[in-house]
Order: structure tokens, then C-alpha cells, then sequence
């Protein structure tokens, strides 16, 4: 009979391994490891407040896997509305039906491989606004193909936001042109403006739809609050 007999006196063992200096503490957040170049852009506001897709889009946003991309907005009202106005909306775009009553962004995205789609957004909320930033597939007349992308966990992401940073990331198949909206379902207050600092990133995976680790927005990033 073998008997085997393990002794950890000294725990966590990556604290003792010298020969590995680069190991990273179980209990820190991965993500720090994660570097990445920010780019800032400010939300254009020439084509804002209305829920019509094909008109209300940004410039397209090409992101690369070492390139991440900060957009301050503001979202100027916020409400929604279950009667629908079948010229502004497409079988699916909202989600769950009705329409949003005030402004709506839009900022469209363009992988050039498979990637994680990492979105992290920070609001300047008052208590009980609500906030979509959902991810949605895009022909090519910029109108949603299907419902909004299912995080890791198969849950809508970011879908009804009430606390911020809201983050979540999706696997991204290559060649899809992504449309992103962020938009307010509450409170119904035509007067509200809501400031937002909105984080994309897209870090390059394999096909099997494998996670990538996400970044942490840079601290010296230029969001105002």
C-alpha cells in the first residue's frame, strides 16, 4: 500500500515560488493584467432624440483587440412607452416591444475577428432611472436581425441598468457589424439628462467562442464624474 502524504504549510503557494515573479495573486481582479490604449470620442448630437434605427447612428467605430474606445454622451430624456409606432421600429428592435419615448444612441461596430465584446458604462443617475446598452446584430441597412446578444451566463446583456458601472462582455462571431444602444426606460421626464461614459473594447478569441479576459477603463480616462 502507498501512502502519500501532502504538506501546505506556507499558503498561497504563489507567494513562495520565486523561479515564477510574474505570478498574479488569486484574490486580485484579473482584469488589472489587461492593457489596452483608450481613445476618447464625444457623442455627436446632430442626429439624437428618436428611436428611428437607419437615421440615428453614429459613425462606424472600428476597434482593434489592443484598442479600446471611450464615448461621453448624455442622454437627453428618458422613457419608454408599451404603444408601438410601427414606422420606428423593427420586428426586433426593442426588446420586449413598446418604444422609447426620448433620446436615443446608437454607435455601430465593426470586428474584424472573433472577439469578446467587453462594455462597461458609468451614468450619472438620479434613483430609479433605468438604462438599456444592449448589443444588437446589424444588416446592411443598419437595422437589428435578431434580438439583443446573451452574456456569458445567457442573460440579456445589459438590459434594464440600474446600477453603474454596468458591465458585462459577449462573445462576438468574426465579420458581424454590431449596433450598440444606449437609451433611458425611466424615468418618463422629457426634461432629465443623464451624462454617460460608455466603454467598448474587443479582445481577440478564437471561433469556438471562447472568453477573453476584459480590461478595467483606465483611470486616467476623461469621463467628467
Amino acid at each position: 500500500m502507498l501512502w502519500l502524504f501532502l504538506s501546505c504549510s506556507e499558503w498561497p503557494t504563489y507567494d513562495y515560488i520565486d523561479e515564477f515573479p510574474d505570478s498574479v495573486s488569486a484574490n486580485s481582479d484579473h482584469r488589472e493584467q489587461v492593457e489596452i490604449d483608450w481613445v476618447t470620442f464625444e457623442e455627436d448630437d446632430s442626429d439624437n432624440n428618436s428611436s428611428v434605427l437607419a437615421e440615428n447612428f453614429s459613425n462606424d467605430t472600428l476597434i482593434r483587440g489592443s484598442q479600446g474606445v471611450e464615448i461621453i454622451g448624455s442622454l437627453e430624456g428618458t422613457g419608454w412607452t408599451d404603444a408601438l409606432d410601427t414606422a420606428d421600429v423593427s420586428g426586433n428592435f426593442p426588446h420586449q416591444g413598446g418604444q422609447y419615448e426620448y433620446d436615443v444612441d446608437w454607435f455601430q461596430i465593426t470586428p474584424t475577428e472573433a472577439s469578446t465584446l467587453c462594455v462597461s458604462l458609468y451614468a450619472e443617475t438620479s434613483q430609479g432611472t433605468i438604462i438599456d446598452a444592449m448589443v444588437y446584430p446589424l444588416n446592411a441597412q443598419v437595422e437589428p436581425t435578431e434580438g439583443p446578444y446573451s452574456d456569458f451566463e445567457g442573460v440579456v446583456a445589459g438590459f434594464n441598468q440600474t446600477s453603474f458601472p454596468a458591465e458585462y462582455s459577449v462573445y462576438i462571431g468574426q465579420g458581424r457589424t454590431l449596433g450598440l444602444v444606449v437609451a433611458g426606460r425611466a424615468p418618463n421626464l422629457v426634461s432629465s439628462n443623464v451624462p454617460y461614459c460608455l466603454y467598448i473594447s474587443l479582445m481577440a478569441t478564437d471561433d469556438s467562442g471562447a472568453r477573453a479576459p476584459c480590461p478595467i477603463p483606465s483611470e486616467n480616462y476623461s469621463c467628467p464624474f
